[in-house]
């Protein structure tokens, strides 16, 4: 981290495109809501095993594991986190956006966008 910067700093100047910084690492040690050895529930898929399994290596040795959070579920995460931001002023981020003011008001960003079907939308 830059001197003096907390991490928060670090991540909203990235976001706010302040700095040329392409990516913040954050190594972290997590334990379950309830405290070091409660039970944890990973989500559950309509596949054979139910739990999505990968593979890691811990001190050079590999293991398996259950996956608990996605790549995806965290970009989707991400994404309404930056929209909320730019909404209330705190960080500058260009984006579409669709209108749509029939029988319903709807206002889609780009940040909204079902990612399969952007391509449509903007179409």
């Amino acid at each position: 981290m830059a001197p003096g910067m907390s991490l928060y700093d670090e991540i909203l100047s990235a976001a706010g495109l302040e700095t040329d910084r392409a990516a913040v690492r954050v190594t972290a040690t997590y334990e379950p809501v309830g405290g070091p050895g409660s039970r944890v529930f990973p989500p559950t898929y309509p596949i054979e095993s139910r739990y999505l399994m990968g593979e890691r290596f811990v001190d050079g040795q590999r293991r398996g594991d259950v996956l608990l959070d996605g790549t995806a579920s965290q970009g989707n995460r991400c994404e309404e986190a930056l929209l909320r931001a730019r909404r209330a002023g705190r960080v500058a981020l260009p984006m579409l956006e669709i209108r749509h003011s029939g029988e319903a008001v709807l206002t889609l960003t780009s940040l909204q966008f079902p990612h399969r079907y952007a391509d449509a939308y903007l179409r």
